[in-house]
């Protein structure tokens, strides 16, 4: 700049900036970049409009474009955000929802919206939190009920939370509906995999067509004759082997068999579901009539069993009148796990004489378990052949499903059993022909009893309508939500209450829906209750004709493997005693309550004497006064409560 050297040249005090400008020190005229003073020379220029000066009185200035002014504008809404947002994370916002409840309603905001949960309720409070601090400069000042409070203290310890009744139940229905269904979409991805040809959309209609619920058309009611067919195969076996166990007699359960099926196909709801003796039914039958001191086998024994069938039939049908079924079905699942669980191990412990062609003796005789302790204990007395046949029969029962599922297994080991035996080779002991003479079916059996006896087995046959019906249940429920088939739990209770009478009527023992002939018939490709018609036919034609000629070289051994095979799946630990074994001191009240009380009433049948539906009562008993103190536990909870509020107060 020109000008005078006083403000030009160097000063004593003078300072310089960091560009090497000399800056005068103290007071004086302030120096500014690109001034240029007015000397005679530059006013001419000025004045001529070729020097352009700023400053004056009013001082010049360029206005910004629209562009230029919309980016500034961006720019600042850009950085009050962000300051909004700095402002937001400084803001300590307690976690509980009811405190962020109540501080919006402290500073007049809607506690809630539409659609908005207790995180967006959360942000919004944190969000009006940090306005009102930018509107205070900084000091955020609030009611006095709107302070934040502290955060509670984390629960580091594993805890559990209790679930409702609904929730079980839904979680349950997602179960049941998309498990069978993720199971076939893998086992369709995996054959793509191994064969890249395979038309997906014609396997997807195939399996749709295989579903559907349509009328029967002629190939349905081909495959319905076979799978008929089929499960009476299976049915014959496995109702000489529950005779076996029930100590009536191969002929009453035959009997029995072949006059259920048909009432069942008529009456039933159910296109699943195979009738027939089972396992439960006929060990409940034998301890109810060996506690009557009546000797296994005799005509009044056989009567009994008759007059049990006649018994557990009426009450089903009472029942099934009086729509009672879903409260027959509400039995809690801790009782009846531990029941089945002991149960079954009981039918296993029963068959070890059969299978093994030899008896207990002594004092440990007199009861299943200790007697096949004992047996085990001494092998020197076993029957050779007898053992061996048994133990093919279960080597044939176990892998001949990997074969295919269709493979007739339990047919196999009789026709196994049969030709040995007739063949000359020592398999032990056979069940022996049986005789069906129709003019001997009446009067029928059950009205030919004593009247004490008929008294006495007034309770056991009750008790056996209810107990061996939850299997059948069990059944129609599973394929129920299987592919959502409706069944009538009031309908089948009279539908098998029909088929008991009938089969007291044939001299026959106590039915009720199997799981495994059920399942049988499914895998054989069973569709309607047609195939449940054509079994019962088959089954009858079977004993009219003189088909009972045939047992008389059955090996026991064989009948008695195969009901050993059949409870196998069932001797491992329930669902609910797992725990047990699990850290059950760890676990919450309900988890311990439903293992003490499936433990509890397992022991209780183990030890039932003189009948194991005993051990059903004192379970359930043990059930009531759990109930009785949850009822006390709770009232105690609600007057503590109240109590403390009115101290409070």
């Amino acid at each position: 700049r020109g000008g005078e050297s006083s403000r030009l040249g160097p000063s004593i005090d003078a300072e310089m900036d960091e560009d090497g400008v000399d800056i005068p020190a103290g007071e004086g005229v302030p120096v500014v970049f690109g001034e240029i003073e007015l000397g005679d020379g530059t006013a001419e220029g000025v004045a001529a409009g070729n020097i352009h000066t700023g400053g004056g009185e009013e001082e010049e200035r360029f206005e910004l474009s629209a562009a230029s002014a919309a980016t500034r504008e961006r720019q600042e809404e850009l950085l009050r955000e962000f300051e909004q947002r700095r402002r937001q994370r400084s803001v300590a916002v307690t976690t509980d929802d009811s405190q962020v409840r109540k501080q919006l309603r402290a500073l007049g905001e809607p506690i809630t919206l539409f659609g908005e949960g207790p995180g967006d309720r959360r942000d919004r409070l944190r969000k009006k939190l940090a306005e009102l601090d930018a509107q205070d400069g900084g000091e955020l000042a609030l009611p006095e009920e709107a302070l934040v409070v502290e955060e509670q203290e984390v629960q580091k310890e594993l805890f559990y939370t209790e679930g409702s009744a609904n929730l079980m139940r839904a979680r349950t229905a997602i179960a049941s509906f998309s498990l069978p269904r993720a199971k076939a979409r893998i086992e369709r991805a995996k054959r793509r995999r191994a064969d890249p040809e395979v038309d997906e959309v014609a396997e997807l209609d195939a399996a749709a067509a295989a579903t559907a619920d349509a009328a029967p058309d002629k190939s349905t009611v081909v495959t319905d004759i076979i799978a008929g067919v089929s499960t009476a195969c299976v049915a014959m076996p496995q109702s000489c082997a529950y005779a076996l166990l029930a100590g009536t007699g191969v002929k009453c359960a035959v009997m029995a068999a072949a006059a259920a099926s048909i009432p069942c196909a008529i009456l039933g709801s159910s296109r699943y579901l195979q009738v027939g003796c089972l396992s439960l039914g006929a060990l409940l039958t034998r301890g109810a009539l060996v506690n009557l001191g009546i000797p296994l086998g005799s005509e009044v024994y056989v009567m009994g069993a008759a007059t049990l069938a006649f018994y557990a039939g009426v009450t089903r049908v009472a029942c099934g009148l009086a729509r009672l079924g879903n409260i027959m079905t509400s039995l809690p699942v801790s009782i009846l796990q531990g029941f089945v669980w002991a149960a079954t191990w009981m039918v296993f412990f029963s068959q070890v004489p059969a299978m093994v062609g030899a008896t207990a003796s002594g004092p440990l005789a007199g009861h299943f378990a200790t007697a096949a302790a004992w047996l085990a204990a001494h092998p020197a007395i076993w029957h050779p052949g007898t053992f061996a046949l048994a133990a093919a029969t279960f080597v044939i029962m176990l892998n001949g499903g990997k074969i295919h599922k269709m493979f007739p297994s339990a047919l196999v080991c009789c026709v196994l059993g049969c030709v040995l035996a007739a063949s000359g080779v020592d398999v032990g002991a056979c069940v022996g022909a049986i005789h069906v003479d129709l003019g001997s079916l009446f009067p029928p059996a059950a009205l030919q009893i004593g009247p004490e006896i008929a008294k006495a087995l007034v309770v056991p046959g009750v008790a056996l309508g209810v107990i061996t019906y939850l299997e059948g249940a069990a059944v129609c429920r599973f394929w129920a939500e299987q592919d959502g088939e409706e069944w009538s739990s009031d309908k089948e209770l009279v539908a098998q209450g029909v088929a008991n009478i009938c089969s007291a009527a044939v001299g026959g023992m106590t039915v009720a829906g199997v799981i495994s002939r059920s399942s049988f018939g499914i895998l054989s490709g069973a569709k309607t209750k047609l195939s449940h018609f054509v079994t019962g036919c088959c089954l009858i034609a079977f004993t009219v004709l003189g088909g009972g000629a045939l047992l008389e070289v059955l090996p026991k051994a064989v009948l008695g493997a195969l009901v050993s095979c059949g409870v196998l799946p069932l001797l491992g630990p329930t669902p609910k005693m797992k725990p047990l074994f699990d850290n059950i001191k760890a676990q919450p009240y309900e988890v311990k309550r439903d293992c003490i009380l499936a433990c509890a009433t397992a022991a209780f049948t183990f030890t039932a004497r003189p009948t194991l539906d005993i051990g059903l009562y004192r379970g359930i008993g043990l059930a009531l006064l759990f109930k009785l103190f949850e009822k006390t536990r709770d009232l105690d909870k609600k007057e503590n409560e109240e109590f403390e509020k009115a101290q409070n107060a």
